[in-house]
């Protein structure tokens, strides 16, 4: 029974207190690093997906840029052959060969 009391005692009780205390905060604490270091591993995977997403969108914008530099071409060159024709005055071979290849470029886009 005295070994009952001297564990109940006022400073061991407290001792205890503040041991049991701090293995459940050093609990706490391992928990908190063990969370954030799976959400610090966890977005690798989901950036590598973003920029996979990206290249494919990298990928579209250049063909269509593509398709753009081609079209703003052909319309140059009939532009040229309207204003050829405009100047010379019946200048109709050149002002053919540009709507064909208007026409080309326009059945092959659409």
């Amino acid at each position: 029974m005295e070994n009952i009391k001297v564990i109940f005692e006022e400073n061991n009780l407290l001792i205890f207190m503040l041991v049991l205390a701090a293995i459940m905060g050093f609990y706490i604490l391992v928990g908190n690093v063990i969370k954030i270091t799976r959400d610090i591993r966890k977005p690798h995977g989901d950036i590598s997906k973003e920029i996979k997403e990206l290249k494919i969108t990298v990928d579209t914008h250049s063909t269509e840029i593509d398709n753009i530099r081609e079209m703003n071409r052909v319309q140059c060159q009939a532009t040229k052959a309207l204003l050829n024709h405009a100047i010379h005055n019946g200048n109709t071979g050149e002002m053919e060969e540009a709507t064909e290849a208007l026409d080309k470029y326009l059945m092959k886009k659409i």
